[in-house]
């Protein structure tokens, strides 16, 4: 079923399985003759729908949780399944399939390429798919639709203010129908009125039934998500429950 602005919503009604299933996820780096624990021992469950959002202050643990959630980094140890598939067993080529195909990341430098227009940088997720050429061009429209930018596909990013390219982004990672979006600091480059928009965006697809994450330091910022998960020198340290 298709909501009106062309993009197929996710199917979560029937799923037998969580979306992400972390158990005991341990992420250790070698830093010369010392460890570093990146995390500590956490474990999560994520369902098909679920919207939250991840706290704690600069090197606590958020950007490496998004970064073996996005199947960017592997666990040192620990359990990892996403959608019932044991992510930490599957080749590099998979997890490349995975992050192209199930995962829409937005970041908070917006990470567009300067040369192609909006309508370009959205379209490219969709090229490493089988996709016919016109079906690509076809979503990637209906996805600048989505976020209000159809009268600016035509526009480089250095045409755009911050906002409007941050809608890019979104767009770019909701093109190719992922099961969980992943934000890290969405609004970090923005000021609040622009950031409170790209938070009804993000808050908007959530009453679709999108599956997102989000990283932030900001109390505020979190406050749009379902759920918040405070994170403490690597370990989930407590559940807030505070925003409905």
């Amino acid at each position: 079923m298709n909501n009106r602005e062309g993009l197929a919503e996710p199917a979560a009604n029937g799923r037998k399985n969580a979306l992400i299933e972390m158990k005991g996820i341990e992420k250790v780096y070698q830093m010369g003759k010392m460890q570093v624990h990146a995390l500590r021992e956490v474990s999560l469950t994520v369902q098909y729908g679920d919207f939250f959002a991840v706290r704690g202050a600069s090197g606590s643990g958020k950007s490496t949780l998004l970064s073996i959630i996005g199947c960017l980094d592997r666990p040192t140890s620990g359990s990892f399944r996403l959608d019932g598939e044991e992510v930490e067993s599957l080749s590099d080529k998979r997890l490349a399939h995975i992050r192209n195909h199930r995962i829409g990341f937005i970041f908070q430098t917006f990470n567009l390429l300067p040369r192609m227009s909006a309508l370009e940088n959205v379209l490219m997720p969709l090229m490493y798919g089988n996709r016919e050429r016109n079906d690509r061009k076809k979503l990637a429209v209906n996805a600048l639709k989505a976020v209000g930018l159809r009268n600016r596909i035509d526009h480089h990013p250095s045409e755009l203010s911050g906002g409007e390219q941050q809608r890019v982004a979104i767009a770019r990672a909701l093109v190719t129908e992922p099961s969980v979006i992943l934000a890290d600091e969405p609004t970090g480059n923005l000021d609040s009125n622009t950031g409170k928009e790209i938070l009804d965006i993000l808050t908007g697809l959530h009453a679709k039934r999108r599956t997102l994450i989000l990283i932030t330091h900001d109390a505020g910022v979190a406050s749009c998500a379902e759920r918040t998960l405070w994170l403490e020198d690597g370990e989930l340290r407590e559940e807030l429950i505070a925003y409905s």
